[in-house]
């Protein structure tokens, strides 16, 4: 039991408090105990005004900062896609051969790729993010990258650069064949396709025109 005056704590059925001299009412025994200052400050004690040692400690707030860099971080990659997008998703898609144009002797003539007997499919230049490109002719594929700059475009690789032009209205790409056949020597090529190669530089000019799909 506890001295309702000063808080000692007392065996059950004391009269009298040995500290201060209080009386021990009856009920005492079952009373809640009394608050004591210096027992809740410096042991712990049962004053509800005071936590005691061993509870919980309340959980710290956590800071608001990682969540806003986390947003403004978020929010940076979504407009730095978009602005992608914007100048360069236009550019972006699968153009197929469309017709190949020869110039001989000042007269000119277009052909398409059924006059050719080419399916679009069987030469594509297909542009990817990030300026990705990807040449595509008869089952073979080569990798690189592309580069819009106006109306010219450029296609390289570690070891090629092939220049040609860029329609935005038309959105068609069109590059001289010999920007192709330039990097070419006899030992790369087969004698039918030597002889091939031979016909078409008899021509002043052949371009290629690749169309967007």
């Amino acid at each position: 039991m506890t001295c309702p005056s000063c808080g000692s704590q007392l065996p059950d059925g004391t009269d009298f408090c040995p500290n201060c001299g209080s009386v021990i009412p009856a009920d005492s025994a079952n009373a809640a105990p009394a608050f004591n200052v210096n027992d809740a400050i410096f042991n712990g004690g049962s004053g509800d005004s005071f936590a005691s040692p061993n509870a919980p400690a309340a959980p710290a707030k956590k800071s608001s900062g990682g969540m806003i860099i986390g947003i403004v971080a978020a929010v940076a990659v979504i407009a730095l896609v978009g602005i992608y997008f914007l100048l360069n998703g236009k550019y972006m898609g699968t153009y197929n051969i469309d017709s190949m144009t020869i110039t001989y002797q000042g007269e000119t003539m277009t052909l398409s790729s059924s006059d050719l007997g080419i399916s679009g499919d069987e030469m594509q230049i297909v542009v990817g993010m990030f300026n990705k490109v990807t040449l595509v002719s008869d089952g073979s594929k080569g990798s690189g990258k592309i580069k819009f700059s106006g109306d010219t475009v450029t296609l390289s690789d570690s070891e090629i650069t092939i220049k040609g032009t860029y329609d935005k209205k038309a959105k068609t790409i069109t590059i001289p064949f010999s920007e192709f056949t330039k990097y070419l020597t006899s030992s790369d090529l087969s004698d039918s396709d030597q002889q091939a190669l031979d016909m078409f530089n008899m021509f002043d000019e052949v371009t290629l025109v690749f169309k967007k799909k």
